[in-house]
């Protein structure tokens, strides 16, 4: 390990474990956690919110298993299932997920997926999960709006639509980014030059003219991709569909763990309250840098839903939802994950027969790993092999399958 890597590391661990000190000093001072609210919860109640998590993890890997279907049969479901819990294990380990995307390309990378699949398959699910967040926030603001549920927070009576806006805009302007940079090569040009030059100040690039050029190729794919997906889209309805489940199970366990725990009966307004405090919540954690909202995520908690939960109840769900959504997530992801890269280096013989020819890409936030270098730009999002493609679109590899 370097120098400044492991400076880095010892800050992030002395960072997270003030923040953890913090949070429980001021949990239990205000009475949220007590021993009888750890007490009162039953083992089956830790086991049916981490049920419900894991269904959030299938829905999320049988997403990207339908979106690679359309092309290729060599990401199958199990995977697919193990590629989405090593992103969740890099999210849960390091400061704003910084390892989300390198802990799943590496997997890739031991299961023998070649490098220009991975960086098709990848750019085809962001798109996915973009046009699919759009409609989500979509449907929740113009529910929220109609119904004009508002909560009280801290004596202040807030719409929860406006809470709803700022996701919304968040991923329409996602969204809108994406488009815009992929199909207007002028501002695409002048905004990654604007981006190198900075980059190249921060030292972490040596030319902004080529890290221009290859940010440029992976837009190419973008724009490839993004013209395949809108000229076959009922091919990607069934990984929209289930992405849209998706989002509505993830952002829903706070109010699965409320259920569980007291036993109360299943409301759609109360759901969709829960789900949008969710989101407000997850603003503000994400703001403080340490692994997996440690600390902030707790706090946050016993604030934000206060006007939601019970007061001799809060501290209890608290406990249950992170348990059954982190801790114990984290152990089950630290055993499979290591085990699954054990299995792949036994059967691939280190690191994948396909991935030796192309390493793999990193992510759309660092878009200049090897894999996306790998891809020609006239070959780019061409059907690879064990494509599932109809024969007629086939016939015309030049014109990428688009017809």
């Amino acid at each position: 390990m370097k120098g400044g890597s492991k400076k880095k590391l010892i800050a992030n661990i002395i960072i997270t474990v003030a923040v953890f000190g913090f949070a429980a000093y001021y949990l239990t001072r205000s009475g949220v956690v007590t021993a009888e609210s750890i007490r009162s919860i039953e083992f089956t109640e830790y086991l049916a919110v981490l049920a419900f998590f894991g269904l959030g993890i299938f829905l999320y890997a049988l997403t990207d298993f339908l979106t690679y279907r359309t092309f290729t049969r060599n990401m199958p479901l199990s995977k697919c299932v193990m590629n989405t819990l090593a992103g969740n294990l890099g999210s849960n380990i390091t400061p704003y997920k910084s390892a989300h995307y390198p802990l799943m390309a590496y997997y890739r990378y031991s299961a023998g997926i070649d490098g220009a699949e991975a960086v098709t398959g990848l750019i085809k699910c962001q798109i996915i999960y973009s046009i699919t967040s759009v409609c989500v926030y979509t449907v929740l603001l113009t529910a929220l709006a109609v119904a004009g549920t508002r909560i009280v927070f801290e004596g202040v009576s807030v719409p929860l639509y406006l809470v709803v806006l700022v996701g919304f805009a968040f991923h329409a302007a996602v969204l809108a980014g994406i488009l815009i940079l992929s199909f207007c090569a002028p501002l695409q040009k002048k905004a990654l030059l604007f981006w190198g030059k900075i980059r190249v100040k921060l030292k972490k690039e040596q030319s902004a003219e080529e890290y221009a050029a290859k940010k440029g190729e992976w837009f190419k794919e973008y724009r490839t991709q993004i013209k395949l997906i809108f000229r076959s889209f009922a091919r990607y309805l069934p990984a929209c569909g289930v992405y849209f489940v998706h989002m509505f199970v993830w952002g829903s366990v706070q109010y699965i763990s409320y259920l569980v725990f007291s036993g109360a009966r299943f409301s759609i307004s109360d759901m969709f309250s829960f789900y949008t405090l969710n989101l407000a919540s997850a603003y503000i954690t994400n703001i403080v840098p340490v692994p997996g909202g440690v600390g902030t995520a707790e706090v946050m908690f016993s604030l934000i839903y206060a006007s939601v939960i019970p007061e001799s109840m809060i501290g209890s769900v608290l406990i249950l939802w992170r348990v059954g959504t982190y801790y114990a997530v984290i152990v089950i992801e630290a055993i499979a994950v290591p085990a699954a890269l054990a299995v792949n280096r036994r059967k691939y013989g280190g690191l994948g027969a396909n991935a030796a020819k192309t390493p793999p890409a990193e992510s759309p936030a660092d878009i200049t790993g090897p894999g996306a270098a790998q891809i020609p730009p006239e070959k780019a999002g061409e059907p690879q092999a064990g494509d599932t493609l109809p024969p007629e679109e086939k016939a015309a590899p030049q014109e990428n399958a688009e017809k």
